[in-house]
């Protein structure tokens, strides 16, 4: 952009903002940051979690390194949180962001802990999403209790197309067992979307 359109925009923004109310103005600002990625707010909840989950210590320099990994991870409508050590505390706080959060297509958290009850908190926000078309949970440690729950929960949402619940090496390897993989053959039967 050179100078001359720069400047151009610049008196546009000037415009509109001496038009509206101080209020418009700051809900335009909220909204554009929300658009855009998740809440500073949230990341730092996000944080805080992650922190309590694994026995850390909160240190702001690291928060800021993780607010800035996280915007760097919030780019075209995918949210890539795989390998941050989130465990059920955080997908919770993550299921309730994204309840209300109709920005994000793809949801990846690949490599993290959630377990039995981070699946039920994702389980219980995808009956509300109507954005995602992708959920990436591969080695979160979930077993059939909660890949049966996830499953109930995707029964009727028509937007998920694509699911990623497999293992890869290492810890917190996803345990599917007969209660699950029932709960998967009746969600493939009645949603066709998956």
């Amino acid at each position: 952009m050179n100078d001359f359109s720069y400047c151009k925009a610049w008196e546009k923004e000037q415009r509109f903002l001496g038009a509206a109310d101080e209020e418009e103005v700051q809900k335009a600002y909220v909204k554009a940051e929300l658009i855009h990625s998740l809440h500073v707010d949230d990341i730092l909840d996000l944080y805080s979690a992650k922190c309590i989950e694994n026995n850390m210590d909160y240190i702001p320099e690291q928060a800021t390194t993780f607010i800035l990994r996280i915007k760097k991870n919030c780019l075209k409508r995918c949210l890539k949180l795989g390998e941050l050590s989130f465990g059920s505390r955080s997908a919770a706080l993550l299921a309730s962001v994204l309840k209300e959060n109709d920005h994000f297509a793809r949801l990846y958290l690949e490599k993290n802990q959630i377990g039995d009850e981070g699946a039920c908190a994702l389980a219980e926000m995808l009956s509300f999403n109507r954005s995602l078309i992708h959920l990436d949970v591969g080695s979160n440690g979930i077993g059939p209790e909660g890949f049966e729950l996830l499953f109930v929960g995707l029964l009727h949402n028509f937007t998920l197309v694509s699911l990623d619940v497999s293992s890869k090496d290492g810890l917190s390897r996803n345990r599917l067992g007969l209660k699950g993989a029932s709960r998967l053959g009746e969600l493939l039967r009645l949603n066709p979307a998956i």
